[in-house]
């Protein structure tokens, strides 16, 4: 089995969907690649924290659809991007691919007025913790377990502060 990724980019990753979102994506995520040397799969591997597979570094190369979020981050680590670039650009592009991808339906109830600033709907699980208001709890979670183990930035504590001395 082939680790090297020379062919990566070929083929039109994301041009067979019809979804420039996800194209953009991917070019974005080959041109990161490129820069960041062009490392091996292997090479790739050994410095995630989640234990990516060589397929499933390949389908994200390769992608007909958006990559789970948390594969994306852990390659994009790997490739040397920094935490606050993944937290704005690749976010972003990452939420347009997956907003095309997944377009919310009538029935996604998502057209709901907005609430004043401090107001949150009825229906909002909020952290005992930390006060946020919770969408994943699953997800939360980990966030605050991540946070205990001291794997956030310095800034994402900032921000964090900054919020609880905002309640």
């Amino acid at each position: 089995m082939s680790t090297n990724t020379n062919n990566a980019g070929r083929g039109g990753p994301g041009s067979e969907t019809g979804s420039p979102h996800l194209t953009e994506l991917v070019r974005q995520l080959k041109l990161t690649y490129r820069q960041a040397g062009n490392p091996s799969y292997r090479t790739i591997i050994r410095t995630t924290s989640i234990g990516l597979s060589t397929s499933t570094i390949s389908r994200i190369f390769t992608a007909r659809k958006p990559p789970k979020w948390e594969n994306l981050t852990e390659l994009l680590l790997a490739l040397g991007v920094s935490r606050e670039d993944i937290k704005t650009t690749w976010h972003r592009l990452w939420m347009l691919a997956d907003n095309e991808a997944n377009p919310l339906t009538g029935t996604d109830n998502a057209g709901g007025e907005l609430l004043p600033a401090g107001r949150r709907p009825k229906d909002v699980e909020v952290c005992h913790r930390c006060g946020a208001w919770i969408a994943d709890t699953a997800l939360h979670t980990r966030w605050h377990a991540g946070v205990a183990r001291g794997e956030m930035s310095p800034n994402e504590q900032k921000s964090v502060n900054v919020a609880r001395r905002r309640r």
